[in-house]
């Protein structure tokens, strides 16, 4: 009978983020839960785009998606409480 242990390091850094990612990360930070379309709107980027970047946010674990799912237009955003 063999089992094999798989440890994993806890994250201690950030993870990168480029210039656009921060003026979203800003703006959730200043104005708490909003839209895609209001993100775009403040950052002067089309929807998609915001859309695109919100994903990989997300998939850092710095931002949480707040919605009933995948196609909710209801589908609001706000930041990771410990990113």
């Amino acid at each position: 009978l063999h089992f094999r242990v798989t440890l994993y390091r806890e994250r201690k850094k950030k993870p990168a983020t480029d210039q656009v990612d921060a003026k979203i990360l800003a703006v959730l930070q200043k104005h708490g839960d909003l839209s895609t379309k209001k993100i775009a709107d403040s950052i002067g980027r089309s929807a998609r785009a915001t859309r695109t970047r919100m994903i990989g946010l997300i998939n850092k674990g710095l931002v949480i998606e707040i919605g009933t799912g995948p196609r909710d237009p209801q589908k609001r955003y706000t930041l990771a409480k410990n990113p």
